[in-house]
């Protein structure tokens, strides 16, 4: 897999976001879907709902899982991204300790809140808890 230098970089963010927001005491479980800077070795995330997020963590003090998306701006309107959001908020709407994080460049904040919304509000999503952070590291919860 070839991610982009921005995708990556928006993947990271997500785990910036968790290890300041959520707290890391109990030692938590990170998986990145990209390879190891060190090894090489590409650790895949857990699918939920026939999706691989970018960033999947257990264990955090917050919520037991965060589902994290990292998306560039010509993802941001592609199909796989809208069955993304449904997999991955229909999950969080029926796991109380479950969070979902999407991360875009700052410019497409509103549009990415705006997508996790009409997502949310077409399927009656109405307990999943989702957040939308940008490359300069600001959060928006929604």
């Amino acid at each position: 897999m070839s991610e982009s230098r921005q995708h990556c970089n928006l993947a990271d963010k997500i785990v910036e976001w968790a290890k300041i927001k959520c707290g890391f005491s109990l030692g938590p479980f990170i998986f990145i879907h990209r390879a190891n800077d060190v090894s090489g070795k590409v650790e895949v995330p857990q699918q939920i709902n026939g999706s691989i997020p970018d960033v999947f963590i257990k264990n955090t003090d917050k919520y037991e899982q965060v589902i994290g998306e990292a998306k560039t701006p010509k993802d941001l309107e592609r199909p796989h991204t809208k069955e993304q959001l449904v997999n991955y908020l229909a999950y969080c709407n029926e796991t109380p300790s479950a969070v979902f994080v999407l991360a875009v460049p700052w410019p497409y904040i509103a549009r990415a809140r705006n997508l996790i919304n009409l997502t949310a509000s077409k399927h009656g999503f109405t307990s999943a808890k989702s957040v939308v952070v940008d490359d300069l590291g600001e959060c928006f919860v929604l």
